[in-house]
């Protein structure tokens, strides 16, 4: 079975991703990312959800596709395991600073 991360960023003392140390580790274990912009809250409510799946691995990919996908949660697999992780970790910091900026007034065209 392959493992399934759903954290976002990088290990900065080591200077890599999760997936290259999970990779330098594990070689022989199928690794993939789960990330999107999804709110467990709203899992939880049935609220309709679309994540992305990334692995090097198109089977590993495929096998946590079957194994989460249901009427309102949609899983799509990509390739760029990269990718996934710094637009995960990156669309956090812009979440951040909208809300800081939301939250000081500063917000006239963001309603």
């Amino acid at each position: 079975a392959p493992f399934v991360s759903c954290s976002k960023g990088m290990v900065i003392s080591h200077r890599k991703f999760l997936s290259e140390i999970y990779g330098e580790r594990f070689p022989q274990r199928p690794y993939a990312v789960l990330s999107g912009p999804s709110f467990a809250e709203e899992v939880v409510r049935g609220d309709p959800t679309l994540v992305v799946i990334a692995s090097k691995n198109a089977q590993a990919a495929k096998l946590v596709q079957s194994a989460i996908n249901s009427n309102v949660f949609r899983a799509y697999t990509v390739s760029d395991v990269i990718g996934v992780e710094v637009s995960g970790a990156l669309k956090n910091v812009l979440a951040i600073g909208a809300g800081i900026v939301k939250g000081s007034g500063f917000c006239l065209l963001y309603t």
